[in-house]
């Protein structure tokens, strides 16, 4: 089965918020759309050790989650495969 999706992304006004637009396309028009905004923050040290005091086990707990996924998939009997042929740069760029 091959899926030909397309992403739009959108970035609004980057002043004080940022606000952030995707939209999943196929042949038969929209399948997903998603939207984040958030308060523009100095990046600086101080910044980083607030956000760090914030959410101090945020990496523990989404590395764990994806852990936890990946075990109810194999009891389920899916298996890992690697790839065949290993892709240099799955990126893309279309201009619109």
């Amino acid at each position: 089965m091959d899926m030909e999706t397309f992403y739009n992304f959108k970035l609004i006004n980057p002043n004080d918020k940022l606000s952030v637009f995707i939209k999943q396309t196929d042949a038969d028009g929209t399948i997903l759309t998603a939207t984040q905004t958030g308060d523009k923050k100095e990046f600086s040290y101080k910044q980083l050790a607030i956000n760090f005091l914030m959410y101090p086990l945020m990496t523990i707990k989404i590395i764990s989650s994806i852990h936890y996924e990946a075990l109810l998939l194999w009891k389920k009997g899916a298996i890992y495969r690697k790839r065949d042929v290993k892709l240099k740069n799955n990126l893309s760029f279309e201009e619109n």
